[in-house]
């Protein structure tokens, strides 16, 4: 598989974990919408790839991506440590985690599992010009943890197609107006006539995929992918 040198260009932070890497995009560089790379990181004399899903769109002249810090990770402690100008090493893409369906999509996303789903969800409305129906349910545990919701927002103003809501398991304030609990709270609107979208952890992905499945939902109709 193909290895890239890439060069960073921006770093944000998004919330007190969880920071956007913006990457330059090399020119003979093609993925489509819910793809991974692995980021080949240095440890001690050898390399150790670590799996990030790229949450720009292939369209894009930039590589995103949507990374939670983990203390002591290794990947984690290159990030922290990098700024604009300094590369790093990527493999792929890889990954199934794509839609190519023309029927109604649900997306199901936690905290950093959002980043494949933005992708799809950008490509499908931006580039794609998809008319069909496009609905993400994204949860985090608690205010703190918010991100993108201005992106959110500004896609639903201006894509009519498109809706989401965000769900607070843990919610600190009163001030907070979305919905409260896990995302296996809030899955009563969807039909069987989704393709289904899941990214997050081991236990969400697992509880959403067994509610939709007993509540007859075909398996080819689940797609998923744990972070």
């Amino acid at each position: 598989m193909q290895e890239y040198t890439i060069q960073l260009r921006q770093k944000i932070q998004l919330t007190h974990n969880m920071i956007s890497l913006v990457f330059e995009k090399p020119a003979d560089f093609e993925f489509t919408a819910g793809q991974f790379v692995q980021f080949l990181v240095p440890d001690g004399e050898k390399v150790v790839p670590r799996a990030y899903s790229i949450c720009s769109t292939p369209s894009d002249n930039e590589l995103h991506f949507c990374v939670k810090l983990l203390e002591n990770g290794k990947a984690s402690t290159l990030f922290a440590a990098m700024t604009d100008g300094d590369s790093a090493i990527i493999r792929g893409p890889r990954g199934n985690f794509v839609s190519t369906a023309s029927s109604p999509l649900y997306f199901v996303a936690t905290g950093a599992g959002i980043a494949p789903i933005m992708s799809i969800l950008q490509d499908e409305l931006i580039h794609k010009k998809t008319d069909t129906e496009l609905y993400l349910l994204f949860g985090v545990h608690d205010e703190s943890d918010l991100f993108w919701q201005q992106r959110l927002d500004d896609l639903t103003n201006t894509y009519n197609n498109f809706s989401f809501n965000t769900t607070v398991s843990q919610p600190q304030s009163q001030e907070w107006r979305g919905l409260n609990g896990r995302v296996t709270d809030h899955l009563d609107n969807h039909s069987n006539g989704h393709q289904f979208f899941i990214c997050g952890n081991p236990d969400m992905v697992k509880d959403v995929r067994n509610i939709l499945l007993e509540s007859g939902v075909e398996k080819t109709q689940i797609h998923f992918e744990i972070f």
